[in-house]
């Protein structure tokens, strides 16, 4: 059986037009067919007209990416295909980058891009061996698992190893989405590939409104609860990443509103 790719695209309350992955790498490819799926709520009316490629699924109760990516995969091989391309809708890709990933397709790892943010800090691949997830630079090529992970957006993987993995966690909704589905892989395959590729990610942090703030944490917290480890240590770094975010959005705010939130249902 030949490669093939299947994209899977992640808008919320945005059209293909303001994508930035679509305008970036989507629409000049040659996919055959590709996914986008709309987690926008009812009221956000999408007016746009779709590509040929394009096929839509809209969830109006906003799953969020484990669900998207579930389903995508699940479509995938449905319609034949033997890898999916996770993707969000901020991820600025540089030209030729579909040519990339197609020349460097294997059924044994996963693969992905270096990203950068807009200051020019490295946002992805993230070192996860020590007591503080960060993005690093890293040559392209093979790295370990056991200390890298890759975020979600532009992450490829083989169908084999993502059924192989369970997919991912529909509990672990939005953050450690990511990061929990490499440990599932991880017990499958133990290194990745990181593509001579380097992207953009727009990753903005200004928000300032505590009740906005407040229900993203609660988020964070109910996606923290239901990660899974393979070691004790890994559970301890989890904990205090946990905690790091905790104090920083309090001191931040100036507001006790985030520890009344944390105690209320501790994932301790």
């Amino acid at each position: 059986m030949s490669h093939r790719i299947f994209p899977i695209l992640v808008v919320y309350q945005t059209t293909l037009s303001q994508s930035i992955t679509y305008q970036t790498l989507l629409r000049g490819c040659n996919a055959e067919r590709f996914l986008v799926y709309d987690n926008s709520p009812a009221a956000f009316e999408n007016q746009e007209a779709l590509p040929a490629p394009a096929i839509y699924h809209r969830d109006t109760a906003n799953g969020g990416l484990p669900a998207a990516y579930n389903y995508g995969a699940k479509l995938a091989r449905e319609l034949g295909y033997t890898h999916v391309l996770l993707l969000d809708c901020d991820t600025t890709f540089p030209e030729g980058a579909w040519e990339v990933y197609q020349s460097n397709l294997s059924d044994e790892e996963i693969m992905g891009p270096s990203l950068l943010l807009a200051d020019g800090r490295p946002f992805s691949p993230c070192y996860v061996g020590g007591w503080k997830v960060k993005g690093v630079h890293l040559p392209a090529g093979q790295h370990s698992l056991r200390q890298y992970h890759l975020v979600n957006s532009g992450l490829c993987v083989p169908l084999v190893l993502f059924e192989a993995a369970g997919g991912y966690s529909p509990q672990v909704r939005l953050d450690f989405a990511d990061f929990q589905f490499q440990q599932r892989v991880l017990r499958h395959a133990s290194t990745f590939r990181l593509l001579p590729i380097v992207g953009k990610q727009d990753f903005s942090n200004e928000e300032r409104s505590t009740p906005k703030l407040l229900r993203r944490f609660r988020l964070y917290l109910e996606s923290a609860r239901h990660c899974q480890f393979n070691t004790n240590r890994q559970r301890i770094q989890h904990h205090v990443a946990v905690w790091r975010h905790l104090l920083a959005l309090t001191l931040r705010q100036r507001s006790l509103v985030f520890l009344r939130a944390y105690f209320q249902k501790p994932i301790l």
